[in-house]
């Protein structure tokens, strides 16, 4: 835990973080003009304000590093380009982070091997330890040039929540979710026989005959996620096949289908449980059993 300062209550307290960095003037003229590192990650690094290391500039009599390869300094004729021109700033410096990202990563997925192509499709920064962490450091030229490669991975936006989703929830580590992609040979969508509903001629969980669907639904299957407890207000409850096998929406629909399931054959889940355990077995290949996971207490 970092010491607690104590601030002076007497209106000089910029003054008070302006004596932080005193004796740091070669080391910050080092960072900013020799190693390229843009204010606001200086500030950063010294914990003080953007506004007071503004300041310690001005007090140093330094310029910026445009001044000094002689550009003229832009003027603005009213606020609303001089807003327009910080927001280009911000574009372009998040265009060149997002470039040297890519440089160290590449452009792959590190468990699906899917390559994301343009803005929209960006790659999430994976910790494979599952540590938390600051996102916005991943934006960071300062952060992303000390990091260990070897601690992160580089995933897509599904592959990303579906991995958070296995560490939280079945405490699997990332080794072990990235070996599933080529040991294990579960099931998948397309080799599966969609269920119809002549499959359910017999009745096997008894007779609802005043009951509507929505009843039955919730006497066999309850109103909270099978695995993170959860109630989905307002949404209803995804009853999912354990085999994945498809299935006709009518068959969940309809009292006169839902009293010939056999409640051991399904589950119900909250829509990001349903989604994260969909990912499971279409990327992985996992199966029901494979997924290791225990009903929520």
């Amino acid at each position: 835990m970092k010491p607690l300062l104590i601030v002076p209550r007497d209106g000089k307290q910029s003054e008070y973080r302006r004596k932080k960095l005193d004796g740091l003037e070669k080391e910050i003229h080092r960072l900013y003009y020799d190693d390229k590192l843009t204010q606001r990650e200086i500030a950063n690094r010294f914990e003080v304000g953007e506004a007071t290391l503004s300041r310690f500039f001005q007090q140093q009599g330094w310029t910026s590093r445009f001044e000094r390869r002689g550009l003229p300094k832009r003027k603005f004729e009213s606020d609303d380009e001089r807003r327009e021109a910080s927001k280009e700033r911000r574009r372009e410096t998040q265009r060149r982070i997002r470039e040297f990202r890519v440089s160290i990563f590449g452009t792959k997925c590190d468990i699906c091997d899917v390559e994301t192509k343009g803005e929209r499709h960006k790659l999430a920064i994976h910790r494979k330890d599952g540590s938390e962490h600051h996102k916005e450091a991943l934006w960071r030229k300062e952060f992303l040039s000390n990091l260990n490669k070897k601690e992160w991975a580089p995933l897509c936006i599904p592959c990303h929540r579906g991995t958070h989703w296995l560490m939280k929830m079945a405490n699997k580590d990332y080794d072990y979710i990235k070996s599933q992609r080529k040991l294990v040979s579960g099931t998948s969508k397309e080799t599966l026989k969609s269920l119809t509903r002549e499959d359910y001629e017999k009745p096997i969980t008894g007779s609802f005959v005043r009951e509507s669907a929505k009843e039955v639904r919730k006497s066999l299957f309850g109103e909270i996620c099978h695995f993170c407890g959860e109630i989905e207000e307002g949404k209803k409850m995804v009853i999912h096949r354990k085999d994945g096998r498809p299935h006709e929406s009518r068959i969940l629909a309809s009292t006169k289908y839902l009293r010939n399931l056999n409640p051991d054959d399904w589950v119900a889940l909250c829509n990001k449980c349903h989604r994260q355990v969909t990912w499971a077995r279409d990327t992985l290949g996992m199966i029901w059993n494979d997924l290791g996971l225990e009903k929520c207490k």
